[in-house]
């Protein structure tokens, strides 16, 4: 499967491991990543987190996706200690797959993303033990995928 980038460049999503979006304010980030949302939808199972409940929560709304975000009545570190239960339940999907390609060298599996937006708000303000969890889920989980 390919992303469309621009005219003459595509993206094929077999190979990508990990897409960072970076710029200054007002840059169009957001725009970028609705469009890699919208994208991505056909091709792969989809987890959005959102720590500032904004326009990534918007699309999946629209798009029937569901996402993480901050709610009322719960602290920052409960957000985060959520995000940590997903992601180690995606490691754990990570491991199985990983036992079937020892196997099965040429197993076919689904696209399984996940979105982050505005990771560095996710620190702000959390319990220490729950960011640190945090950070080494989100390590762990990059090392384990460019082997997959």
């Amino acid at each position: 499967p390919y992303i469309p980038i621009m005219e003459n460049l595509k993206l094929n999503y077999d190979n990508v491991t990990s897409i960072a979006i970076a710029g200054n304010s007002g840059s169009g980030k957001s725009y970028t990543l609705t469009y890699f949302l919208s994208m991505l939808k056909p091709l792969s199972d989809l987890i959005i987190i959102d720590p500032k409940f904004d326009t990534p929560s918007r699309w999946a709304r629209e798009n029937k996706i569901p996402v993480i975000h901050p709610e009322r009545n719960r602290s920052k570190s409960d957000f985060v200690a959520e995000i940590n239960e997903s992601l180690s339940q995606t490691l754990n999907i990570i491991y199985k797959r990983q036992e079937i390609l020892y196997d099965n060298p040429r197993h076919p599996f689904s696209h399984l993303t996940i979105v982050i937006d505005e990771v560095l708000a996710l620190s702000e303000g959390t319990n220490k033990n729950i960011k640190d969890s945090f950070f080494s889920l989100i390590s762990t989980d990059c090392i384990v995928r460019k082997s997959d």
